[in-house]
């Protein structure tokens, strides 16, 4: 309920002003999503820096998303991979799966395929939902005409599996399982 919320907000807040990192993240998450206040990118980017400055994980990666997009502080892509990367070392499994897209798109680092797969594998070895389903290599990129025309898919040589059955899996015919009917 927006009482609720409002009530978790304050509390957290307080915790917050009394230096506590994980409340200073919660506080920065209620300001970014506009539980219990009104949504504040600003806000939200000052918490999450200081909660960063104690070098709480979820605060250096949501600090990092923040910089990606430009939501409360200027928009930089080198920052962004600082953050993810200050994170990730922490083990954070998102920062790492954000550290295989800053690697595969070239974005505040120089690209690197086999970086970006080794980063999606370390964040799907961590349970990440969206690294266990495939490493993410189907962006396509528009940096050169050169790659405009190249699928991106499955880039040669990296080892990786790519999203869904393999084609041998596909073309198995499973048995039927057979049954019993039961007596009623």
């Amino acid at each position: 309920s927006a009482a609720s919320d409002v009530y978790k907000r304050q509390y957290n807040e307080k915790a917050a002003q009394q230096g506590w990192a994980h409340s200073q993240y919660n506080t920065g998450v209620n300001y970014r999503d506009g539980r219990g206040c009104e949504q504040s990118y600003e806000r939200a980017a000052e918490w999450f820096e200081k909660a960063a400055a104690q070098g709480d994980a979820k605060a250096l990666n949501a600090l990092g998303v923040a910089y990606k997009h430009g939501h409360g502080v200027p928009q930089s892509d080198e920052r962004a991979f600082e953050l993810y990367k200050q994170s990730a070392v922490q083990g954070h499994s998102g920062a790492q799966y954000n550290i295989g897209h800053c690697y595969r798109d070239g974005r505040g680092c120089e690209q690197s395929y086999k970086r970006a797969v080794e980063w999606f594998k370390k964040a799907a070895g961590q349970g990440h939902a969206a690294a266990r389903n495939g490493v993410p290599m189907s962006r396509r990129t528009s940096r050169s005409p050169a790659r405009d025309s190249r699928d991106l898919s499955h880039p040669p040589g990296l080892g990786f599996t790519p999203r869904g059955p393999s084609p041998q899996a596909r073309s198995t015919t499973w048995p039927t399982p057979t049954t019993t009917p039961r007596a009623r």
